[in-house]
């Protein structure tokens, strides 16, 4: 299981989660050898710049070649002001990036309704299965369980700076990944290695967008 925080991405065969969804996207590709997941930060047009360096990740990545499955998209309903039409045409963005044309499926849940301020989020990958899940997340501190990361090349930092193209890391050293303006990606060294226990999970269906 990887946990995936703000502005990071990463591979796991098996289980991604994103610990703090509060109008953040919990975006998901997955192919044939599991899921790569992309913690998107703020509203849509904060993460432009970074939708082709999580394409970057996954076509550098060593499974990154597999069949694609479908790419989902998990996030609350505050994020978008006309629903469907804006939830899908930034998953399409992701998309186009990855040159994926198959399936697309979102879920959203009314934040405000629940009365949470962020959201546990978890997508298990079972023999083609996938299961999307969320809890109430407000008031734990995912930055206390933070640990050394075990494998860099499965878990990335995404992040804007002034270097105007992607150094190292989200495939190798030196590599220049991306070319346009003030985006850049670096290796992280911790992640989320562990969570506080949360009650309450709700399953949530994805539906086609």
């Amino acid at each position: 299981m990887k946990y995936v925080n703000m502005n990071e991405v990463a591979f796991d065969a098996a289980s991604v989660v994103f610990p703090g969804l509060g109008n953040c996207h919990g975006i998901v590709y997955i192919n044939e050898f599991g899921l790569f997941a992309y913690h998107a930060y703020g509203i849509p047009h904060d993460s432009l710049g970074r939708h082709e360096a999580f394409a970057s990740f996954v076509r550098n990545h060593i499974q990154g070649g597999g069949k694609g499955v479908c790419l989902y998209g998990a996030c609350p309903s505050n994020r978008y002001t006309t629903g469907d039409k804006e939830h899908k045409a930034e998953l399409k963005i992701i998309a186009d990036a990855l040159k994926y044309s198959g399936k697309i499926k979102g879920c959203r849940w009314n934040i405000e309704t629940k009365g949470w301020k962020t959201t546990y989020c978890e997508y298990q990958y079972n023999r083609m299965e996938v299961t999307i899940q969320i809890a109430d997340f407000t008031g734990l501190d995912l930055h206390q369980v933070m640990g050394a990361n075990p494998s860099s090349f499965d878990h990335k930092s995404v992040s804007q700076t002034r270097a105007g193209k992607m150094h190292g890391g989200l495939a190798f050293e030196g590599q220049d990944l991306l070319s346009i303006g003030y985006t850049t990606c670096k290796g992280i060294d911790e992640v989320i290695t562990g969570i506080p226990a949360v009650t309450n999970k709700e399953f949530v269906q994805a539906r086609t967008l």
